[in-house]
């Protein structure tokens, strides 16, 4: 692995088959990383957890993601309860 991008305490390292791992050095690197298929995505994904920003039209993904880099208890939660609230209201009910 090769650090190929650096922002604040999140390194960003290139795979071996085209993907990347995001980690927050302030965790530990089972607890605080994350894969990634595209370089962009990443840059994204660590603008939002510095700003403590939630997607609201990302895919579920990328709040998963969020929730295993992020640091910060107030906002891993804000994170938890929009996945959540975001399942609920998926459920689709023909009623006929």
């Amino acid at each position: 692995m090769v650090r190929c991008y650096r922002k604040k305490n999140f390194n960003v390292y290139s795979g071996d088959d085209d993907t990347y791992i995001i980690h927050n050095m302030s965790k530990k690197f089972e607890d605080g990383h994350t894969h990634v298929r595209n370089f962009k995505t990443c840059k994204y994904i660590i603008d939002l957890s510095i700003h403590k920003s939630i997607p609201r039209n990302s895919p579920p993904r990328v709040i998963e993601s969020l929730i295993r880099i992020a640091d910060d208890d107030n906002y891993i939660q804000k994170l938890k309860d929009f996945r959540d609230n975001k399942k609920k209201k998926l459920r689709y009910i023909n009623k006929q």
